[in-house]
């Protein structure tokens, strides 16, 4: 019967502790206590043909400084689309601004463009983006798959 009933206690442990654990870090996720947002390094990944200086999010206006690698070329970003799950862009041209319009390749662009729908300011948010542009010889081109990590001011 002791015996018997060790068993039971010890199966009851093995099931038992790890369902707790689970709900606690269930419930603390959920309530937002634990982000597993807030434990991921900030990054900036440019798409192919450009190098990504800076990103940064401040009062829903995301700003993003990249470099283009097309060399000899001069180029107009012409969109920037943002398609992310935890923020809406107001994707186009009328909700693009970026200074200047027109560069040469190596030199820094800056796109800005405002976002919907953030988290509160101190989260991190992800997002991924692609940029439609035209070079010298008016032709339109797509870069896809740039990505960020940032937090917001």
């Amino acid at each position: 019967m002791e015996r018997t009933l060790k068993i039971i206690l010890i199966i009851l442990g093995i099931i038992l502790i790890p369902a707790i654990v689970l709900f606690l870090v269930f419930g603390l996720t959920f309530t937002g206590v634990i982000n597993p947002m807030n434990i991921v390094p900030e990054k900036c990944n440019a798409p192919s043909g450009f190098i990504c200086n800076s990103a940064r999010i401040d009062e829903g206006i995301l700003t993003l400084v990249l470099t283009p690698q097309v060399y000899g070329s001069n180029l107009t970003v012409t969109r920037l689309e943002v398609i992310t799950p935890s923020a809406a862009a107001a994707p186009g041209l009328d909700a693009l601004r970026y200074t200047p319009s027109n560069q040469l390749a190596g030199m820094p662009i800056t796109i800005t463009a405002p976002l919907a729908n953030l988290p509160r300011s101190g989260r991190q948010v992800h997002l991924v983006f692609d940029l439609e542009y035209v070079d010298d010889f008016s032709i339109n081109k797509k870069a896809e798959g740039g990505e960020i990590v940032v937090e917001v001011s």
